[in-house]
């Protein structure tokens, strides 16, 4: 009899125990399945873009794009346009995309100078690596290779690097040192 007691209570401990990592295996695959269609609503064909005039974006912080403008001028890049993406704008409206844009004298390597506040998909991913929910400053560099191919380049190699926004001088664009954790 308690042989039958224990193993019923080892049953009910179980299906316990099991429905909440059920629940929880349910509950991130929702969320990435919401990921992935945010991801290829952004990327899954060409992106519209517009050109703007940066004072329009009062969510930006525009001495961020005027320090990389500094500093690509310097190394010999001239601007190009300040663009929006309409693309990720119609997807997140109440975060537009400005993106400086650059090119080099041979105009074969351009450089873009964007910031990326986090949104709903990459707000989620974000706190899942513990990243900072605060805007994201992106320096990329995109250079033309032969057949049609490109190398791209950027800052974005840890998200940790992203947390707070690159120093900008006359020797370029790096990213300010991280604090310990």
């Amino acid at each position: 009899m308690e042989l039958l007691l224990i193993l019923a209570g080892g049953l009910f401990l179980t299906t316990l125990l099991g429905g909440g990592l059920r629940a929880r295996q349910r509950a991130a695959a929702i969320v990435g399945a919401r990921v992935r269609a945010e991801l290829d609503a952004a990327y899954a064909a060409e992106h519209d873009y517009s050109k703007v005039e940066a004072e329009a974006f009062v969510d930006v912080d525009l001495e961020f794009y005027r320090q990389a403008a500094r500093a690509f001028e310097a190394q010999g890049f001239r601007k190009v346009a300040d663009l929006e993406d309409l693309t990720l704008s119609r997807l997140h409206p109440e975060s537009r995309t400005l993106l400086r844009m650059f090119v080099d004298e041979g105009r074969m390597i351009r450089a873009a100078a964007f910031q990326v506040a986090p949104r709903s998909a990459l707000f989620t991913m974000l706190q899942v690596v513990r990243a900072s929910n605060r805007p994201l400053f992106v320096l990329e560099l995109v250079s033309e290779l032969p057949r049609g191919k490109f190398l791209s380049t950027s800052n974005t190699g840890g998200l940790v690097a992203l947390e707070q926004r690159p120093r900008c001088g006359a020797s370029g664009c790096r990213p300010r040192p991280s604090s310990p954790r």
